[in-house]
């Protein structure tokens, strides 16, 4: 766990910091614009509350009673006299308009008919893509379930799986029936663990289609739109293939948005430089496409309504070829919005223009409120509009002013997604700036030096080739950039449990220090203090707290110690995807790894923790000989030891200390002990945080010797198996609570005898089948354990 030190102090000196620059005058001037901000931009008030209302739907979803409210707060509003009165009523009624538009997305829909195995009639709504481990990928809508020889109607979408070739020549509109499972996206499980339910809805997905028999094909809609911009789609893609060669990934993903043939390893590179957003279109792309279309157009002299049209059919069919995201439309928008301005002759609001955008998006897909690509879009819009100003003349002061607007914006967007920054990826890169200061030039270069080599390329080939090298020199040199500033590691791990005030708090801070405030310096840098102080003293108690969480990795074990200002790692999982995202999550690193046996489903999971950004001190690993030991154990060794992360056997007698002094006692096993299952060469390892023992078991069988031991908190062994955890071992422990680490897929486990035995001791059992991942809080006199999925 991470400490902040003298929280209390640092808050105390900020509270009198901002006594001293705030005047009672200032603050009333300060109060006073910012009511007539809002009070000038309705949309903008309007934005908020629909927003806010959906966010309220999904957490907590209601039933449709809502629409009543809704209903009653329109009526207000059309029989309010008062101006201020209709705009109040108004805002309400989208309010709670809001909570029943999210709580209806997050429902699943009344007629389905549940979960099993069914005859499935639906309509294909996304390009197939093919996975890596063969099986064909594409999205759903229009549902029939075939129930008593009738076809029930149920509608909305679905991620459907087939793993035949069959499915691997659908198409965008086409209409098939196959035999497939229909289950519901697992809620999420662990703390900053994958969360499948949040990604389904923000895909416009309610449940997921699993198929491994041939599907039927039934019709097509040819005129669809979709798949006429999905087959255009495909025909670029390999033109862009033919062409460009070995940069093509990247070209795709920049001007398609295609990212399926991107290599990991640049996608790694991107991301930890900080330019990742290069590689999605995002609206710094259209941004392009919006400035070629206007000086093209603008050279014949049209009308502005006949701009207007133009720029409009363009940027929908160009929408409609990169998948309608929320980066794409939200910009669209915007600079739609900009051109009508010019039809009406009226000033374009920038605020206005980005509060209509977010309510038009979340109108028609209300989910995507959930999804990163829509808050880093509108966070960097955000930070640009607000903050862009300022920054210009007080960057103007001291670089010159050729590089005053590119510096800025990119400063301005960096500041504006750092939330969701710090949410998805639990990392700031500090070379970030400089970096976007020399890529989102070049990035510029794209379209322009891209497009006119593949038009040539339909006519003179030979031609094309000679022009692709301008493009391909942009990508080398956009790859040189990423992975470069991907050597230098520049770069802080933050935890990504970000709590609602701190979120809150800097938006808070980025609109006061936009031009719409009227306040004086010193008073902005004071409130600015205050408020992330606040925002942060939030965050200190959740991480400070001395617990152990047991994670859900299924039947697998993982588990995780914070004690005494460090995080103790036992045991990785099979996979090691909820280990890695727990650790992001709460931004610590694996102080100490503990790996208790040479079984897949004990030590895999440290291959996906080697590869992460994840600092490993010291791994400890059974100086036991197991007959049955994987094979790729010895080799997750070597990878450590050769990053120069110190691997060390332990036995029985041994304490291991962390760098604060914590000592873990070795119970088990005797050194060099062998035996033909690794099971039973499981370290057993016990340590003691403020008076609260607990003992961590591997898969050890054989518990004979542990007896005597004094403890409190049992990690069950072998995922409560038969063979371990015996009357006389409970007799001699005596344990207040038991952990048991199973997975809900596997009903043998854990066994009933061991249940039985545990009950009859009076030992309470938490299993994470049934609550996901386990926290037990070890900062107080009493243990308290609580499940994830409770919550």
């Amino acid at each position: 766990g991470t400490r902040i030190p003298r929280i209390t102090n640092t808050h105390r000196h900020t509270l009198m910091m901002t006594r001293a620059a705030i005047k009672p005058a200032q603050l009333t001037q300060a109060i006073s614009s910012i009511i007539r901000f809002f009070t000038y931009r309705l949309v903008v008030c309007a934005a908020l509350s629909l927003a806010g209302g959906i966010a309220v739907g999904m957490a907590a979803p209601y039933e449709h009673v809502f629409w009543l409210p809704a209903a009653s707060t329109l009526g207000l509003a059309l029989l309010a006299r008062r101006q201020s009165s209709r705009r109040a009523a108004v805002l309400v009624c989208v309010l709670f308009f809001g909570v029943a538009w999210g709580s209806m997305r997050v429902s699943v829909p009344a007629s389905f008919p549940g979960e099993g195995k069914w005859r499935i009639r639906a309509r294909v709504r996304t390009s197939v893509v093919l996975r890596d481990d063969g099986a064909a990928r594409f999205d759903v809508s229009r549902m029939s379930f075939l129930t008593d020889g009738k076809w029930l109607s149920v509608g909305g979408g679905a991620y459907a799986w087939v793993k035949d070739e069959s499915a691997f020549t659908l198409q965008p509109g086409d209409w098939i029936e196959l035999d497939a499972r229909v289950l519901l996206p697992d809620v999420q499980r662990n703390p900053g663990g994958f969360d499948a339910r949040a990604w389904s809805l923000s895909r416009g997905d309610f449940c997921t289609v699993l198929c491994e028999s041939p599907v039927e094909f039934l019709r097509s809609d040819r005129l669809s739109p979709t798949r006429a911009a999905a087959n255009i789609r495909t025909s670029l893609g390999r033109k862009i293939d033919a062409l460009f060669g070995s940069e093509a990934p990247i070209l795709k993903a920049m001007t398609l948005g295609d990212r399926e043939s991107l290599p990991e390893e640049w996608r790694q590179d991107f991301a930890r430089t900080g330019i990742i957003h290069l590689l999605a279109v995002s609206g710094l792309h259209v941004g392009f496409i919006y400035a070629m279309l206007a000086f093209l157009i603008d050279r014949f002299h049209p009308s502005p309504r006949v701009r207007f049209s133009l720029l409009t059919v363009t940027l929908a069919g160009y929408a409609l070829l990169t998948g309608m995201s929320a980066p794409i439309l939200r910009a669209s928008v915007m600079l739609l919005f900009v051109a009508f301005a010019r039809v009406v002759r009226r000033k374009p609001d920038p605020a206005t223009g980005l509060a209509f955008a977010a309510s038009l998006i979340l109108l028609f897909r209300p989910a995507d409120l959930l999804s990163a690509g829509f808050q880093l879009s509108f966070g960097c819009m955000f930070g640009i509009i607000m903050f862009g100003a300022p920054l210009r003349r007080m960057l103007s002061r001291i670089i010159p002013r050729k590089l005053v607007g590119v510096m800025a914006m990119s400063i301005c967007a960096q500041v504006g997604a750092i939330v969701p920054t710090m949410a998805a990826f639990g990392w700031i890169s500090l070379v970030s700036l400089i970096a976007n200061l020399a890529a989102v030039p070049l990035a510029g270069l794209i379209f322009p030096a891209a497009v006119p080599a593949l038009i040539v390329g339909e006519f003179a080939p030979g031609a094309a080739a000679w022009l692709a090298w301008i493009p391909r020199l942009v990508v080398k040199a956009l790859l040189l950039i990423a992975q470069s500033g991907s050597k230098l590691g520049w770069g802080v791990r933050v935890p990504s449990m970000l709590p609602p005030l701190l979120g809150f708090g800097i938006y808070l801070c980025i609109f006061l220090c936009s031009d719409a405030v009227r306040m004086r310096g010193r008073a902005r840098a004071a409130i600015v203090a205050i408020v992330i102080t606040a925002g942060i003293a939030s965050m200190v108690p959740s991480l400070a707290r001395e617990r152990y969480v047991q994670l859900d990795v299924g039947q697998a074990l993982s588990g995780v110690l914070h004690a005494n200002g460090e995080t103790i790692v036992f045991d990785a999982g099979k996979d090691g995807h909820a280990l890695a995202d727990y650790l992001t999550y709460t931004g610590s690193d694996a102080d100490v790894v503990f790996i208790s046996h040479g079984h897949s489903d004990h030590f895999g999971g440290l291959f996906a923790l080697l590869e992460s950004n994840i600092p490993i001190h010291k791994i400890y690993v059974s100086s036991g000989i197991g007959g049955d030991v994987d094979p790729l154990y010895e080799t997750m060794l070597d990878t450590a030891r050769g990053m120069g992360i110190p691997v060390i056997p332990l036995s029985r007698g041994d304490t291991a200390y962390t760098r604060n002094g914590t000592p873990l006692s070795i119970l088990w096993p005797p050194e060099d002990y062998a035996h033909r299952d690794a099971n039973e060469t499981s370290l057993a390892v016990r340590v003691e945080v403020n008076g609260h023992a607990l003992l961590w078991t591997g898969d050890i069988g054989l518990m004979e010797p542990l007896r005597g031991v004094d403890i409190d908190i049992l990690q069950v062994a072998h995922h409560g198996s038969r063979s371990s955890t015996g009357e006389a071992f409970l007799s001699y422990t005596t344990p207040d609570l038991a952990l048991i680490s199973c997975s809900k897929t596997n009903p043998a486990l854990p066994h009933p005898q061991t249940l039985a035995r545990l009950g009859d001791a009076g030992v309470p059992v938490l299993r994470t089948d049934q609550t996901g991942a386990i926290t037990v809080y070890l900062d107080g006199n009493e243990l308290r354990a609580e499940g994830f999925i409770t919550r």
